[in-house]
């Protein structure tokens, strides 16, 4: 038998019931709504299973239901930071994205947007071919705006802030993050990082103008190096 699935999240409670192929309900189950939302509607699902002792991929069909949305349009509070890719172009550009959006919002969400070539028409029409390279721009500029908006905060909130990232050339997280941070030091790894791999790192991160302190050689043998110290005075010649 096959059952449907209905979530209702309220400010207080979220309930959960499951109805059978009649519309008859089968099980019901009440959760306190928490903080975060999720954890509340997966226990409030995981009792709903219980109750009807329901096999969760006997669910065909599962709605969910609350009023967050209004609600965090209302009160303006704990939004987050929106970023919007727009498929359209050339078609759209002369009315862009938070069009006619109430000024009071706009600064709790960002207005970080971008319209790029593709998308499609209401008949499914193309509008025009998309450009991989202009989305893939797009992302990381949103991801830089994130990054930005996340050290501004930790800043505020941290004396000293010490971010262990992604290495350098497989991916540009650590090119977005070191534009952020007052400086970076590679880390190394004795005899397995190559030194022209070093150098293009140090490369790609001072062509964005990030500030490369140094390194920090990792896996060196400690016994092969002694102390030793030794003092003289110049030799005399007369």
């Amino acid at each position: 038998m096959q059952y449907r699935l209905g979530i209702d999240v309220g400010g207080t409670n979220t309930d959960a019931v499951i109805l059978d192929e009649r519309d008859a309900v089968l099980a019901q189950c009440k959760r306190p709504t928490t903080a975060d939302v999720s954890s509340g509607i997966k226990e409030a699902v995981d009792g709903v299973l219980r109750e009807g002792r329901v096999r969760a991929e006997n669910i065909r069909h599962a709605m969910l239901g609350t009023t967050h949305c209004t609600n965090a349009i209302v009160e303006r509070r704990n939004l987050c930071r929106v970023g919007i890719v727009r498929l359209g172009a050339p078609s759209g550009l002369a009315i862009p994205p938070l069009t006619d959006w109430p000024a009071d919002i706009l600064p709790h969400i960002g207005q970080h947007q971008h319209i790029v070539h593709g998308g499609y028409e209401y008949n499914g029409v193309p509008l025009s071919p998309p450009d991989e390279q202009e989305i893939r721009s797009a992302l990381q500029a949103l991801a830089k705006d994130g990054a930005r908006t996340i050290f501004e905060k930790l800043k505020g909130e941290y004396d000293f802030i010490v971010v262990d990232s992604h290495p350098v050339l497989p991916a540009t997280d650590s090119l977005l993050i070191g534009q952020h941070v007052d400086a970076v030091l590679l880390a190394v790894l004795r005899d397995v990082s190559q030194t022209p791999k070093v150098y293009a790192a140090c490369q790609r991160l001072t062509s964005l103008g990030i500030r490369v302190l140094g390194a920090v050689v990792n896996g060196t043998q400690q016994d092969v190096y002694g102390n030793a110290y030794q003092y003289g005075t110049p030799a005399q010649t007369s």
